[in-house]
């Protein structure tokens, strides 16, 4: 089984990096895939960042980077690889796991769509369903949407495809974190 969360960092995630680290192994949440939104590393710091957290057994996944800056990231105690989806707010990772006897692929991505701006944020959601049918394998997409599930055309883009059911049938556990404890922060599975 796998645990997957995500977290909105609300930016400077390279001052946050052993944070993240002791988050992706804290006891008391145990978690695999931690999908993070709102990063804002700068390119310049991504060195350092990634070899801080692989010092701590944590593989990092980072999205498409724009103007130096890096929104998305995915971390994870699970070795993967990075899965290109063509845009800066999104990250995502192809995981292989060992299921019922056979190895299949399992794509986690991380999303963070624009919160001054709803047509943004929603196109930007349907190209991540997009790009992650395109991939035909199980997915699950988290994050920070800025949206709400059931609008349209979210819920159309989504809709004949088994978000959750993959997960389920790999015995995945998905956990929603929002800091301040305000309720679950994850939109759509």
């Amino acid at each position: 089984m796998i645990a997957i969360a995500t977290l909105n960092i609300q930016r400077a995630g390279a001052a946050k990096v052993d944070w993240l680290a002791d988050a992706v192994w804290d006891d008391e949440m145990p978690i695999d895939v931690l999908a993070i939104q709102e990063l804002d590393l700068h390119e310049n710091s991504v060195p350092n960042f990634t070899e801080r957290l692989r010092a701590r057994a944590v593989h990092v996944f980072l999205g498409g980077c724009v103007d130096g800056l890096y929104r998305c990231a995915v971390l994870s105690k699970l070795p993967g690889v990075r899965l290109d989806l063509y845009s800066d707010r999104l990250a995502g990772v192809v995981f292989q796991l060992l299921t019922e006897g056979r190895l299949c692929n399992f794509v986690v991505a991380s999303y963070y769509g624009c919160a001054t701006d709803r047509a943004s944020a929603m196109s930007g959601a349907e190209h991540a369903v997009q790009e992650l049918k395109k991939c035909q394998s199980a997915w699950c997409l988290v994050g920070d949407f800025n949206l709400e599930a059931t609008e349209e055309p979210l819920c159309r883009a989504s809709s004949g495809y088994e978000m959750l059911g993959a997960a389920h049938r790999l015995r995945a556990r998905l956990w929603a974190t929002l800091p301040g404890g305000d309720g679950p922060a994850v939109d759509l599975f």
